[in-house]
């Protein structure tokens, strides 16, 4: 258990590491692929009310 968990803290280190280094980067491409994602929808629910 002990084990488990020394893995799970050293594995969450280096994924904070990594956020920190490319995070913003990722986190903007998320935001525009959402906004992306729903103006889609938007776009197929008015022309499917027609």
């Amino acid at each position: 258990m002990i084990k488990a968990q020394a893995g799970v803290k050293n594995n969450m280190k280096k994924l904070n590491k990594s956020i920190i280094k490319h995070g913003s980067n990722q986190i903007v491409h998320v935001v525009l692929f959402a906004l992306f994602c729903f103006f889609v929808v938007y776009i197929w629910s008015k022309v499917s009310r027609r």
